[in-house]
């Protein structure tokens, strides 16, 4: 299994482009344009583009096993692992 790293806010927001075409792809648009909707926040604050991404991420829980693989659901998993631990080095939540 590889690790899935994000080097930058850029990267955060190509992932969740991608994740977002991916929930379209599956039938799910709204979902997708949740998804999208959030890259928006990538031109403000670090600290909130990451929080609004973490608390997205969180909350497709439900809808995973519909639209992604087993290991593009760890995937997830790391990612949110990894704004968790930017908010550690930034001061966030």
């Amino acid at each position: 299994m590889s690790k899935f790293t994000l080097a930058s806010n850029e990267d955060l927001y190509k992932y969740l482009v991608w994740l977002g075409d991916r929930f379209k792809a599956k039938g799910k648009p709204d979902t997708a344009s949740e998804i999208l909707m959030t890259t928006n926040f990538a031109i403000g604050s670090q600290t909130e583009f990451l929080g609004e991404a973490r608390k997205l991420l969180i909350s497709l829980s439900g809808e995973l096993d519909a639209v992604l693989t087993k290991a593009e659901q760890i995937d997830l998993e790391q990612v949110v692992n990894q704004i968790n631990m930017a908010f550690g080095k930034i001061g966030g939540g």
